[in-house]
């Protein structure tokens, strides 16, 4: 077995391990909620002018963090995917009217060309080894003037050595633009998601805690923007042009 294979393998035995207990180990605790919630509004502006009724497919839904939003908030067509059964199941048992998918990131997406209005991928590519061919099939699956919103950890931040032994893929921005403006995104905007470890957010389960170490953030908000960030938001369109013989 190669060895991307080895650590995909790793990657998704870690999420079957934690199943429906994931969300108490990425968002318990006043600060991984003050995190999470951050990236959800960077989902609810890219989205924000869809029509109620368009396509989604969010793509690693895990256990369904991203489509709660897209769904009840912003009465969006959710097709959630993911490679942990288990993690569908929850789904469908919290979201009875949404669509799953058992699919794997970095495989060949089970959807025709441009069968979304627009994607959306959090807190995923980090785990696939195969992330250019990932990146490349979202944008495939996306209409022509759809939406494509991807979350990456950033290969330059020192911040993402908290991940330690995890088997994690950081990327670098600018490999990541270029490869999507190859599969035919036009990037439109990025933002932080956050520059500090997630130790430190872990760490601020309290109020108080949670006001210092977020002061930090938008102080380095201010300052860095996406540069030097564990994890960056890109927002991008498909374009037209690409899907043409």
């Amino acid at each position: 077995m190669s060895e991307p294979a080895q650590t995909e393998t790793t990657a998704e035995a870690h999420f079957t391990r934690l199943g429906a207990g994931y969300d108490d180990e990425a968002f318990a605790g006043a600060g991984l909620r003050w995190v999470s919630e951050r990236e959800l509004d960077a989902v609810r502006a890219a989205f924000a002018d869809l029509p109620e009724g368009a396509r989604v497919l969010d793509a690693g839904a895990g256990n369904g963090r991203v489509t709660r939003v897209l769904d009840a908030e912003l009465g969006l067509s959710v097709t959630a995917l993911d490679a942990v059964p288990e993690m569908l199941t929850t789904i469908e048992r919290w979201n009875p009217g949404t669509r799953t998918v058992l699919a794997r990131l970095g495989e060949p997406l089970p959807f025709e060309t441009a069968s979304f209005d627009a994607v959306v991928s959090l807190r995923v590519l980090k785990w696939v080894p195969a992330w250019e061919h990932a990146l490349t099939e979202l944008a495939r699956v996306v209409r022509p003037g759809g939406r494509v919103v991807v979350e990456i950890t950033n290969r330059n931040s020192l911040a993402r050595l908290g991940y330690r032994h995890a088997p994690v893929t950081p990327v670098a921005r600018r490999s990541v633009r270029e490869v999507g403006a190859r599969a035919g995104i036009c990037w439109t905007s990025e933002a932080a998601g956050t520059h500090l470890p997630f130790a430190l957010w872990r760490a601020a389960s309290g109020p108080s805690a949670l006001r210092a170490v977020a002061a930090v953030q938008r102080g380095a908000d201010r300052a860095l923007g996406p540069v030097g960030a564990r994890s960056i938001v890109l927002v991008g369109e498909r374009r037209p042009s690409t899907l043409e013989p």
